[in-house]
């Protein structure tokens, strides 16, 4: 068959015109995009607190936590640190 959706080969959506990988891998993707997302927004939710200006330059603000996690990245795996 040669229509949309049918079975055969060339441009109809079968493997061997790549088409449904193009369909898997847009899938994919958007699921990928999406959890990254999730994950973004959870993180920025647990740690908005610390991006106020009036604590940026104290042991709570944004400064101190950056610092800290270079010292632990640092101790754990230094070449990704350097």
């Amino acid at each position: 068959g040669g229509g949309e959706g049918g079975g055969g080969e060339g441009g109809d959506g079968s493997l061997e015109d790549g088409s449904y990988s193009a369909q898997l891998i847009h899938a994919a993707w958007e699921a990928i995009e999406a959890d990254a997302f999730f994950c973004f927004t959870a993180l920025m939710s647990e740690v908005r607190d610390h991006f106020c200006s009036n604590l940026d330059h104290t042991a709570l603000g944004i400064t101190a936590r950056i610092e800290r996690f270079a010292g632990l990245l640092a101790a754990k795996d230094p070449p990704l640190a350097a």
